[in-house]
């Protein structure tokens, strides 16, 4: 194409299995908003992240992890990726246009802790706590967070991971 236009097409699936959800999540600003101050009156940290990604991926999470219902103690994960491109030491130089992506996530808890009335708080402040933790810790710490968990989420019954970019508009 040479019209030089952004295109982002999914990547095509083949059959999915009964137990996996794929959704578009819209919430309105108004939406977002209420949520946001809902957080802030039934959470006693008040320097929680309440960025519009934290409100809206700990709202859905709360949500699939209600909807599946099941064993309230079985294991549950969920991640996300964090742009490292202005985290690095030393840092990356002003010329580069790549990425620099790695995942980020709570591992092992358990869904009692988000299927309870206040689920959606406390994924909230998990998340919270993992996107301040970005700036402050460095990715070779993160890899290895990842690393361990990666070698329990074997006996993870619920995982959980979101795509999207605000820069291609998905």
């Amino acid at each position: 194409d040479k019209t030089n236009e952004r295109s982002l097409s999914p990547i095509p699936t083949g059959e999915l299995e009964d137990d996996v959800v794929m959704a578009t999540v819209v919430l309105s600003g108004d939406d977002v908003e209420r949520l946001r101050e809902r957080v802030k009156s039934e959470s006693p940290d008040q320097s929680l992240h309440l960025s519009t990604f934290v409100i809206a991926y700990a709202y859905t999470w709360s949500c699939l992890v209600k909807a599946r219902g099941g064993n309230a103690k079985r294991s549950v994960s969920f991640l996300f990726l964090g742009d490292f491109r202005e985290r690095l030491d030393p840092p990356l130089p002003a010329t580069y246009s790549g990425n620099c992506m790695f995942p980020a996530g709570s591992y092992n808890r358990k869904a009692v802790d988000f299927a309870e009335e206040r689920g959606f708080v406390t994924a909230v402040e998990i998340l919270s706590d993992l996107v301040k933790g970005l700036s402050s810790r460095k990715i070779e710490t993160i890899v290895k967070e990842f690393a361990d968990a990666f070698e329990s989420l074997h006996g993870t019954s619920q995982f959980g991971t979101v795509a999207g970019s605000t820069r291609l508009g998905v």
